[in-house]
């Protein structure tokens, strides 16, 4: 009796017991969620970065701005034949930069007349300025002992004065900003 009782209720125990669910699942129930705030830092951190570079370059930019107009200040103050070699190497400097830099070989009026026939250097209003010109200026105050005249002093600031709105315009916007921070 007594076995048949304890194998009886061994029987009626092991139809209750429940078997476990042997598939885990082992993902977090926010998984979900988490995923979408971390793409949503992600994108807070790129706009922020963003931002950040935007801002940079405009102080930058007004930084090189500021430093142009002292350099060109002090170097007006020099005397006029120190003054156009200087400028005239700056013309040259930030042409290479650009790409239109002098070929190996290159006389000076060679390079003078190449660049005067690519590069519209004018302003609205104004005449247009001849680079060759200028790179005659430049020679003259380079190479000769005699004085120079405060009509090629005047066409050389001239010349600087239209030349980085010239490029611009010539080299396009996005080729001269990304060069900008070189020139």
């Amino acid at each position: 009796d007594q076995s048949s009782e304890i194998s009886s209720s061994s029987t009626s125990s092991s139809s209750t017991i429940q078997q476990p669910d042997i598939s885990m699942d082992f993902t977090r129930p926010d998984a979900q969620e988490s995923d979408n705030d971390f793409g949503k830092e992600i994108l807070f951190i790129a706009l922020i970065s963003a931002g950040l570079l935007i801002a940079a370059m405009a102080v930058a930019s007004f930084i090189k701005l500021i430093w142009r107009k002292i350099w060109f200040l002090y170097i007006t103050k020099k005397d006029h034949r120190i003054a156009i070699i200087r400028i005239y190497d700056l013309f040259l400097r930030d042409l290479k930069i650009l790409g239109l830099g002098r070929m190996v070989g290159e006389a000076p009026y060679e390079y003078g007349d190449r660049v005067f026939t690519q590069i519209n250097f004018m302003q609205k209003g104004t005449t247009r300025v001849d680079f060759y010109e200028v790179t005659r200026i430049a020679v003259k105050a380079r190479y000769s002992e005699n004085e120079m005249t405060d009509e090629e002093y005047r066409q050389v600031l001239q010349l600087y004065r239209v030349f980085f709105s010239s490029c611009r315009r010539h080299f396009g916007r996005f080729r001269y900003i990304i060069r900008f921070f070189l020139l």
